[in-house]
């Protein structure tokens, strides 16, 4: 048989009478968590001859971490398990060659005559160096339309990543064996898009999972369970790679293979949020279905889905219409030090709490939510904001950007300074621009000390020693003053 290096196409090997090849799963089922990290869950069914001594599961994830890989189902016990990711490529097919004979074909320009000579393979780093008729001649240098042919495929190279079970009997017969591993080529993350609705006080929220694929092998056909929640890992990776490059140029700059080491299963580039026009038409798809998996979450995608090698792929998991959240407008401060020239502009915080009554109550992954306002001309992007997981029941925020409608300008009204501490009286005046009521919540933090308030025209809450919080309400186009007076110890 002979191979064309352009095709890179192998058909097949010759079996031993003692080895079964399985080429790919019947069924499969894999659950993923976060940070590239997936358990596969693979069933083959099988008639084993009498003298079977090795079963090769072709085609498993070529991020699979081989100490993880179990086998199940066989007759007998498994005595040596291998992990062979040598791949059949331009570049390992030209390596795999050195020192073998190949056909060197030619076709002269002016004629189209084609001539063929059996050459030798003397190296394949930085360029492909040949051996014809005694003569050594580099690859694609000799100015006519030339390629490579070969005989056979050398031995040890595969078309797939594969894991090869040796078993301690030759006992034949049917068997519906299963293979479990962990890969480290599929990962997966959640995006929300939360339109705020006209009113200021309520939004649509459409959640949407990504499943990629890092890695080359695709994932078909397979049941597929997302899990919300951290794992605890010591950071054993996947079977190392080196991934090798062949170009057929004459005197090719660089080397054969791809200096330092390959990042074979870093994170993809991050996946866009669904468009704005897709927001509202993920209501209407079939949904992933939520459940509790112990202390985690559980996300069920309810149709088997395939993800093709290097591909990313989004189902949608929740849409809710009305949700209710209470806006408030903050403003975190560092030290009781203000410059009574500077206008300072709070940040609007959505508060929302995940119940059935507000209109939500379902479990929320952690991820990007993009949040869009409600426009005449339709919706226009109001901010990006991260959440973590969120269990039903709890509250929550969303934090969009400062807003110049409501203005807080601070000064220090009043400084005593004591044998132990400074007394300073601060003064914060709200403006509220806007036609409706505000509530502005006003943190005042201390670094390293903790504050002792003497008085205040409003009562505020500790939410931790150095940090207390202020919440006021501002009438529309109107103005409210803050004033207390802090101790810091010196």
């Amino acid at each position: 048989m002979r191979v064309a290096v352009a095709l890179v196409l192998w058909a097949g090997q010759v079996m031993a009478a003692d080895l079964v090849t399985l080429p790919g799963p019947g069924t499969v089922s894999v659950t993923i968590y976060r940070d590239n990290l997936a358990m596969v869950r693979e069933l083959r069914s099988l008639t084993l001859e009498p003298e079977t001594r090795v079963i090769e599961f072709a085609g498993v994830s070529d991020g699979i971490l081989p100490p993880s890989a179990s086998v199940t189902g066989l007759p007998g016990p498994v005595r040596e398990q291998n992990f062979d990711y040598d791949l059949l490529t331009p570049a390992s097919l030209m390596e795999k060659s050195v020192g073998r004979q190949v056909r060197l074909i030619r076709t002269l320009p002016g004629s189209g005559k084609v001539t063929e000579d059996v050459a030798t393979v003397l190296s394949a780093k930085a360029g492909l160096l040949l051996s014809i008729n005694g003569k050594t001649e580099a690859f694609s240098c000799s100015g006519l339309p030339e390629r490579l042919s070969f005989d056979a495929l050398p031995a040890g190279l595969r078309s797939s990543p594969t894991l090869s079970a040796k078993l301690e009997t030759s006992a034949g017969g049917p068997a519906d064996v299963a293979l479990q591993y962990l890969t480290a080529s599929l990962g997966w993350s959640a995006n929300y898009v939360a339109t705020v609705a006209a009113d200021g006080r309520s939004l649509d929220l459409r959640g949407m999972i990504t499943l990629t694929n890092h890695g080359s092998v695709p994932l078909e056909d397979a049941e597929v369970f997302a899990v919300a929640g951290e794992l605890n890992r010591t950071g054993v990776g996947a079977q190392g790679f080196r991934m090798s490059h062949w170009y057929g140029n004459c005197w090719p700059s660089g080397e054969l293979y791809a200096p330092g080491q390959v990042k074979y299963y870093a994170a993809a580039a991050p996946v866009p949020a669904p468009m704005m026009a897709m927001a509202r038409e993920m209501a209407d798809q079939v949904q992933a279905e939520a459940e509790q998996l112990a202390d985690y979450q559980l996300y069920k995608l309810p149709v088997r889905t395939t993800v093709a090698a290097h591909q990313s792929k989004q189902v949608a998991f929740l849409a809710k219409d009305g949700v209710r959240f209470e806006p408030v407008y903050r403003l975190e401060l560092m030290g009781v030090d203000f410059d009574p020239d500077r206008v300072l502009y709070p940040a609007v915080i959505l508060k929302l709490q995940n119940r059935q009554k507000t209109g939500l109550g379902e479990p929320l992954a952690a991820g990007v939510i993009h949040v869009l306002g409600s426009g005449p001309d339709g919706p226009y992007p109001l901010a990006e904001a991260t959440i973590q997981d969120i269990p039903v029941g709890a509250p929550f925020e969303i934090r969009l950007p400062e807003m110049t409608t409501v203005q807080i300008t601070s000064m220090i009204k009043r400084e005593k300074m004591t044998a132990k501490a400074i007394e300073k009286t601060v003064h914060h005046v709200i403006r509220n621009s806007k036609d409706e009521a505000v509530t502005v919540e006003l943190d005042q933090a201390m670094p390293g000390a903790e504050i002792h308030i003497k008085a205040a025209s409003t009562r505020s809450e500790p939410l931790r020693a150095n940090l207390r919080r202020w919440t006021v309400e501002v009438p529309a186009r109107g103005e409210r003053t803050l004033s207390y007076t802090v101790e810091v110890p010196q």
